[in-house]
């Protein structure tokens, strides 16, 4: 009987255990109104942010982080668009890699820090 080959055996071990930088993720739906000309401060400590400009009157974030990360939008008041916006994503305190992918997609006419 002939046993089965290194390879295999290598092949079984990767789909049984991936690799640790594929973890948990969580989804991100986040969003608000805002004025065309918002002035918005990003803190984030996630892997990649692209940002898109948009001709609505709101603010919106969606992608995937880490699980176990926070991810928060505050401004404006309640029934009052935004004039001002700071939106934090937090990695877990056991993250070691920055992982994840976010859209953020933000009016035309928006100031932005990052």
């Amino acid at each position: 009987m002939r046993s089965p080959s290194p390879l295999l055996g290598a092949l079984g071990f990767a789909v049984l255990f991936p690799a640790v930088s594929a973890g948990a993720q969580q989804k991100v739906q986040l969003g608000t109104s805002s004025t065309p000309t918002v002035s918005i401060k990003v803190f984030a400590a996630v892997g990649d942010i692209r940002v898109v400009g948009w001709e609505r009157d709101s603010v919106d974030i969606s992608g995937v982080v880490e699980s176990g990360s926070h991810v928060q939008i505050t401004g404006g008041s309640a029934g009052e668009k935004a004039r001002g916006i700071k939106m934090f994503v937090e990695g877990a305190p056991e993250q070691s890699g920055r992982e994840g992918k976010l859209v953020l997609r933000i009016p035309r006419g928006a100031r932005l820090w990052l």
